[in-house]
């Protein structure tokens, strides 16, 4: 443990972090959300923004401050994979919300004239967003080059983001039925051919 400068990688993933405030702030500003419905469920929203605020907060502490579980000496390789990881996540997850407009929610839920999008984005993977949000969830702690912000995001994080996605995999199947079936045959929920 020591106190000394964070890697300049850690640096690019909190500007990087700044960006994506301002777009998703500009996307709820320009009220391209659904609003809440009575009816909408959180499957597993608390514990995935926990997991993430923690290992934000974790990282940012352990590269800054602590270095506790920090990479010694520091890795340009590990941090600029972290960068490429947000950036795409950023510009992915950015892309499948302008896209979806007025249909999207942070809540599982439908609203009147909620329509099926399976283009664009959409037509790689089922829910583009999540996979952007993997980039940012894993992308940040890599960023940091920290070990435990990493372990909360993939041992706490990405089971609940499973765990939400098969719970919004339900209700789509509910809401649309057959058309929704039909798009599951043809395309994979995060990753095009794997998953």
């Amino acid at each position: 443990m020591g106190f000394g400068a964070p890697p300049m990688t850690a640096l690019v993933g909190l500007a990087l972090f700044a960006v994506w405030v301002v777009a998703e702030g500009g996307i709820h500003l320009g009220r391209l959300y659904q609003p809440e419905r009575p009816d909408r469920q959180r499957a597993g929203l608390t514990l995935l923004q926990g997991a993430y605020a923690a290992s934000l907060l974790v990282g940012l502490l352990d590269a800054a401050v602590l270095h506790w579980t920090t990479l010694q000496p520091a890795s340009l390789a590990v941090g600029a994979v972290g960068i490429l990881l947000v950036t795409s996540g950023l510009v992915l997850r950015i892309t499948a919300r302008l896209q979806l407009g007025r249909h999207f929610s942070a809540f599982v839920q439908t609203s009147e004239g909620h329509r099926l999008v399976t283009t664009g984005v959409y037509s790689w993977v089922r829910h583009p967003a999540y996979t952007g949000f993997i980039g940012l969830l894993l992308g940040y702690p890599l960023c940091f080059e920290s070990l435990a912000s990493f372990a909360i995001a993939a041992g706490i994080g990405l089971p609940a983001l499973v765990y939400r996605i098969r719970a919004e995999e339900a209700a789509l199947v509910g809401w649309f039925g057959d058309d929704y079936r039909a798009y599951q045959r043809r395309t994979k929920r995060l990753i095009p051919g794997v998953w």
